[in-house]
């Protein structure tokens, strides 16, 4: 039995076993260890491309818990090169950008299905992702993912190093975790609105970043090129 056969069999062993684990009364794994093991195998059908095993990671797409269905994504997808990149998966990836209610799975979703479009060119594509990037609604990872997924999708990326400054951005994303929480009376309201003020701070940071210098003027520069009747946005 070759090598990649033996993988195979082990994971399907481990798709079997799920069928009987215990999940607690919000329909998780009560068991810890054996979903790390289970998240793992999702991962390693996409990294091993055992494509006679996609049919096992779909119904994980719909999983409750948003770290499976998150990782089904990456192995249905393209994954960074680490996935099966499923031509059908196309569809369905965009759907669960627009449906899914986790943020890190919508986000995850948005990154595959941009993959399939990566130098394509498409106008429609083009706008779609101008239209996240300038969305206060998204978080600004998924604006993140949005404004390097133009770039490449316009075959526009000019070095590594501008792929590097676009995720240095991510850093205004902020990490509220540093805010002190005081668990006493109001003191809990006082925190979450410190929260607030931080996430705001921050999006009018990645705001002014994509309205002066180098990213306003290739995003513009992108639609005027690819995409006609466009109008420019600022906020």
């Amino acid at each position: 039995m070759s090598n990649k056969l033996q993988q195979a069999e082990a994971l399907k062993k481990i798709f079997e076993k799920v069928k009987y684990c215990s999940i607690d009364k919000d329909g998780y794994l009560e068991d810890f260890n054996f979903a790390s093991d289970l998240d793992e195998a999702l991962f390693n059908v996409g990294k091993e491309k055992i494509y006679e095993l996609k049919d096992e990671v779909y119904p994980y797409l719909n999983n409750i818990d948003p770290s499976f269905r998150e990782t089904a994504i990456r192995a249905l997808g393209f994954g960074w090169g680490k996935g099966l990149n499923l031509p059908e998966f196309r569809d369905i990836a965009y759907k669960m950008w627009l449906n899914d209610p986790n943020d890190r799975v919508k986000e995850a979703a948005l990154d595959e299905w941009i993959t399939y479009y990566a130098g394509s060119k498409e106008p429609v594509i083009l706008k779609c992702l101008y239209n996240i990037i300038y969305s206060n609604q998204c978080t600004i990872h998924a604006r993140v993912v949005a404004l390097l997924g133009f770039i490449e999708v316009a075959h526009a990326v000019s070095s590594a190093q501008e792929v590097r400054d676009i995720f240095d951005l991510e850093e205004l994303a902020g990490d509220t975790s540093k805010i002190r929480f005081h668990p006493i009376n109001l003191v809990g309201d006082d925190h979450t609105d410190k929260v607030n003020r931080m996430k705001e701070e921050n999006i009018k940071l990645f705001n002014a970043a994509i309205n002066k210098g180098h990213y306003y003027n290739k995003i513009n520069s992108i639609m005027q090129k690819y995409v006609p009747n466009w109008q420019s946005k600022r906020i």
